[in-house]
């Protein structure tokens, strides 16, 4: 599985889910997190997953992860909220950026996972973007 835009607009709960199936033995190598810049925007962190999964066929075939936890379901839901107002002209670039941070500092508390290879041009770029601090807006 290879799976882009992890981080903008967001997939907390696919990275809940990989990482729930890593520590289960679901997966034949460990999960790859990939921190690259998004295409055109300097300052945008992006991820790109990388997971290969084992089949199981027989007993035990079928496995759901254990439910995310609450504060993560509501990241996920403040990601399509951020899609949604992206579509009417509500956030821009600047904040993207921030709350693409936002999403990066709750998925490596939450879900316990961090990039596992940097492929940024310039590392201070990718450190600059990092210290970006996001605000929220008035839904929460």
């Amino acid at each position: 599985l290879v799976a882009t835009q992890v981080l903008k607009p967001g997939a907390p709960l696919l990275l809940w889910r990989l990482r729930q199936a890593e520590l289960a033995g679901r997966l034949s190598a460990p999960l790859e997190l990939v921190s690259s810049p998004d295409c055109g925007c300097p300052l945008m962190e992006e991820w790109v997953v990388v997971a290969e999964l084992v089949a199981f066929h027989g007993p035990g075939a079928v496995w759901e992860p254990d439910e995310a936890p609450k504060e993560l379901r509501l990241l996920a839901a403040e990601c399509n909220l951020m899609r949604w107002r992206t579509v009417q002209g509500l956030v821009n670039e600047d904040r993207w950026n921030a709350f693409v941070q936002h999403v990066r500092r709750s998925v490596e508390r939450l879900v316990g996972v961090r990039s596992t290879r940097d492929v940024w041009p310039d590392p201070k770029t990718l450190a600059k973007a990092r210290r970006l601090e996001y605000r929220r807006l008035d839904f929460f």
